[in-house]
């Protein structure tokens, strides 16, 4: 196995010891530590774990990005641990989402899209298994106060991912709507303008009638870098967007992100760029308000608070837009920055390029149990760099005939038989390989053993498992949609 390595960022003192050299390769060290990052179920502490959408790695600050998109997050990475190399285990926002909140590869979850050609049924339903598996749940069974945000139709009711939570809101995307759900849920009119803005509202709200006695569990999805990339007024122009030039195009080409996906239209990259950029800044500001609310409180420090991302997104490289049809690295590569309690290791760098944002289930269930009783799944403890033991990731894309169609529909020149194949990149220590779906492919051939008996195994487990049950969609689910580019 390839071995993480560690080193010190600026800005902060490293105190990682020479017994755990093998795993955390420091720049400097003053007093010797423990081999982990935090000692597994010393207590439950509050945790929150931030998810922006299609957030891609490459434009954080603390990852090197040269602009200011992300100073709230930079800052906050000063007292936290910065992974390198991870992946998500899915180029979009359900199943990405589902392997976050289960631990488990796309095909083991269940939760994506469905080969049928009907709107109404669309994704197959969350596996029975990794229900019982979800974050909130088994939090929640620990003793947690669980509460979930989310700015995404995606992530709700309407995808079984809302289970285990004792208060779940789903923010409207339309302004009008999400001032009455405002209302309603606040008891009076909501200063926010944003999804972003009044996810940070109902926070605050929690917070005040939070029992201090019991810990909680907070969950965010926070959508502003997604599509179409329209920043606000304080934003807007900050990063060099041109808005206006946007909106134009949005007004005349009625479904634009299907439009872009299949090639009838190709905006300039810069212009998306510049747009995206302003957009991460906006989703920056509302992560910083977060985290401001928890250190007005005094309940920072002790926090177990997470940031990261489902996946990240196309900005019109080599023609490519959006988070469908691609396994690419601007997709797959995404930000995770992880404060632990106390601010243990605050300001290193891990590397672990065969990590996975489905480790991300293990790392928070492992700090609240002593004796984990959900270790030895797929997921693993990141807080144990130097026990990392996985061979091998997997990152999936299950095609939709009916969403292929969708974007044929749009963009008539579009070759939707070439996309009707299920996607799969295995990563190594030597590099990624591509498969197709199929348990014998020839291409297995070009991983390693014992990695091509683990993926066949894989692969033959799914074949040989019952597929899940397809969601049905409404017609509030669909409008929702429509308003992200899923849905014509």
């Amino acid at each position: 196995m390839q071995a993480p390595s560690s080193e010190k960022r600026p800005g902060k003192q490293l105190a990682l010891g020479l017994a755990t050299l093998a795993a955390w390769l420091t720049l400097a060290c003053d007093r010797p530590s423990e081999s982990v990052v935090v000692a597994p179920g010393s207590a439950t502490p509050d945790i929150i774990l931030i998810v922006i959408d299609a957030a891609r790695v490459d434009r954080f600050g603390a990852y090197g990005y040269p602009k200011s998109t992300t100073p709230n997050i930079d800052t906050f990475a000063e007292d936290a641990v910065l992974y390198r190399g991870v992946r998500s285990s899915a180029p979009w926002t359900l199943p990405a989402h589902a392997s976050i909140l289960t631990g488990m590869r796309s095909g083991d979850h269940g939760l994506h899209f469905a080969p049928s050609r009907e709107v109404r049924a669309k994704v197959n339903a969350l596996r029975d298994s990794a229900r019982d598996r979800l974050l909130a749940s088994l939090l929640s069974k620990r003793g947690y106060a669980t509460l979930g945000i989310s700015n995404n139709r995606w992530v709700s009711k309407a995808t079984g991912l809302d289970f285990g939570f004792d208060n779940f809101f789903l923010i409207p995307s339309k302004p009008e709507a999400r001032r009455r759900a405002a209302a309603k849920w606040l008891g009076r009119p909501a200063t926010a303008s944003t999804a972003a803005e009044l996810s940070v509202e109902l926070f605050e709200m929690q917070l005040e009638k939070a029992t201090p006695q019991r810990p909680t569990f907070t969950f965010f999805n926070l959508i502003e870098p997604h599509f179409p990339y329209l920043p606000v007024d304080r934003f807007a122009g900050q990063l060099g967007g041109d808005r206006a030039a946007l909106e134009e195009l949005i007004r005349t080409h009625r479904f634009l992100e299907l439009s872009m996906l299949g090639g009838g239209v190709q905006p300039e990259s810069p212009m998306l760029s510049a747009l995206y950029d302003e957009e991460l800044l906006q989703v920056d500001d509302a992560v910083g308000k977060i985290l401001n609310a928890l250190r007005k409180r005094d309940l920072y420090d002790d926090a177990l608070i997470v940031i990261t991302s489902d996946h990240g997104e196309h900005l019109g490289e080599d023609g490519r837009y959006s988070h469908q049809l691609s396994m690419r690295p601007e997709l797959l590569d995404v930000p995770l920055i992880i404060k632990y309690p106390g601010g243990a290791n605050a300001g290193s760098a891990v590397d672990l390029p065969l990590a996975s944002t489905a480790d991300i289930h293990q790392t928070l269930l492992a700090s609240t149990w002593r004796e984990n009783p959900h270790a030895g799944n797929w997921s693993q403890d990141l807080a144990k760099p130097d026990a990392f033991g996985r061979e091998w990731n997997l990152a999936e894309y299950y095609y939709s005939p009916w969403y292929l169609l969708q974007i044929k529909q749009v963009a008539p020149n579009f070759d939707n038989a070439a996309h009707e194949r299920v996607r799969r990149l295995v990563f190594t220590a030597s590099g990624s390989h591509a498969l197709d779906g199929r348990e014998d492919s020839p291409l297995l051939g070009t991983l390693p053993s014992p990695i091509r008996e683990e993926v066949q195994q894989y692969l033959a487990g799914l074949i040989k498992t019952e597929a899940p049950s397809p969601v049905i969609l409404d017609e509030e689910d669909l409008d929702a949609l429509r308003e992200l580019g899923y849905v014509r």
